[in-house]
């Protein structure tokens, strides 16, 4: 993307449509060395659901206005595996 403080203000503002799509929170991190560049890992409440939102009408012209530059890479994933790590006792 163009410019993080530009894009986030839209994202924060598509929560309800997310919402609507299932989805169910998600994380976002920004690259350390181009803070322009985000990864976002959401989770909904069934793949579905994710390629329907993925694929909405409304996604590319909201991203446009963002300015999202370029083909956001979309992958969906299964979780295998989950674990908190914690501090071991001594």
């Amino acid at each position: 993307m163009a410019d993080y403080d530009q894009w986030k203000p839209y994202f924060d503002d598509d929560d309800d449509r997310r919402l609507e799509y299932g989805q169910q929170g998600y994380h976002l991190f920004r690259d350390a060395e181009n803070p322009n560049e985000i990864v976002m890992l959401a989770e909904y409440d069934s793949e579905e659901n994710a390629r329907a939102f993925s694929e909405s009408e409304e996604l590319p012209e909201i991203m446009k206005e963002a300015g999202v530059k370029g083909e956001p890479e979309i992958r969906f994933l299964e979780l295998t595996e989950e674990k908190t790590v914690t501090q071991s006792s001594p």
